[in-house]
């Protein structure tokens, strides 16, 4: 039958657990290592020095690689005059974020200026749906064109992307 709480064999210390190893956790017994102890070992071991500036170097360089491309593709309606991408900032390139989204553009007829923009379909980031309308605002039309235009867009990241924080 399971037992809750300590172990009967838990010892001394109470570790709350049956242990095959003796119990030499005693008041007071315990070892700390102030700064100057260290730092008078690492003068005696000059090797742990390199050591020590081998790993800090692999890990500046393995923990934060990032070979991320990303595509923007986005639909082109008849009648663009100006036709801008949807920016994609390099510093969001570790999170490889991709999605589709699908958006309605409210163009002004006699100006050909784009007066609204609505999400239909999100990508799935909000910010990647604002890198959109914002692009989709610095659009123009042909004056007398359509006054409304559906444009699809995908954000598509893919390749290497590792960093631990």
């Amino acid at each position: 039958m399971a037992q809750l709480g300590r172990a009967p064999a838990s010892g001394a210390g109470g570790r709350g657990f049956k242990s095959h190893q003796p119990d030499n956790s005693r008041p007071g017994t315990a070892k700390f290592f102030g700064k100057s102890d260290f730092l008078g070992r690492m003068k005696s071991y000059p090797q742990h020095k390199i050591t020590i500036a081998a790993i800090a170097v692999f890990h500046l360089v393995a923990f934060s690689t990032q070979a991320v491309e990303v595509e923007v593709n986005v639909g082109r309606p008849p009648g663009v005059i100006n036709f801008v991408y949807p920016e994609y900032p390099p510093k969001f390139a570790p999170y490889a974020w991709s999605g589709k989204g699908l958006f309605l553009l409210k163009v002004n007829s006699k100006t050909g200026i784009v007066d609204e923009v609505k999400v239909l379909r999100s990508t799935g980031h909000v910010l990647l749906n604002e890198f959109s309308v914002k692009a989709f605002f610095q659009w123009r039309f042909q004056p007398g064109g359509l006054a409304e235009v559906q444009v699809p867009v995908e954000f598509y990241a893919h390749g290497f992307s590792r960093s631990f924080h």
